[in-house]
């Protein structure tokens, strides 16, 4: 660890495309997820969503139900810089 102290661990991940559409690949990911690990939303702290267009995490967030104060709450791909986000 190199001395830094452990934030948090990623403990499963998922995926999900839409050809049609491709910015709803990432709500499809969020619900392969939640099932996947058996979970609902109230379960997760904080939503980290790819922004490569910039509204879609507010999409995101009206679609699925998903609190605005839980979705990037530290700034975004376009924030934080696209290759660092």
């Amino acid at each position: 660890t190199n001395g830094l102290n452990v934030l948090c661990k990623i403990k499963s991940y998922s995926f999900g495309y839409d050809l049609n559409n491709e910015e709803y690949g990432q709500i499809q990911a969020i619900k392969n997820l939640l099932i996947k690990e058996k979970l609902n939303l109230d379960d997760i702290d904080v939503f980290e969503i790819n922004e490569s267009f910039c509204g879609l995490p507010i999409l995101i967030s009206k679609i699925l139900g998903i609190p605005e104060e839980k979705i990037n709450i530290y700034g975004g791909e376009i924030a934080i810089g696209d290759v660092l986000g």
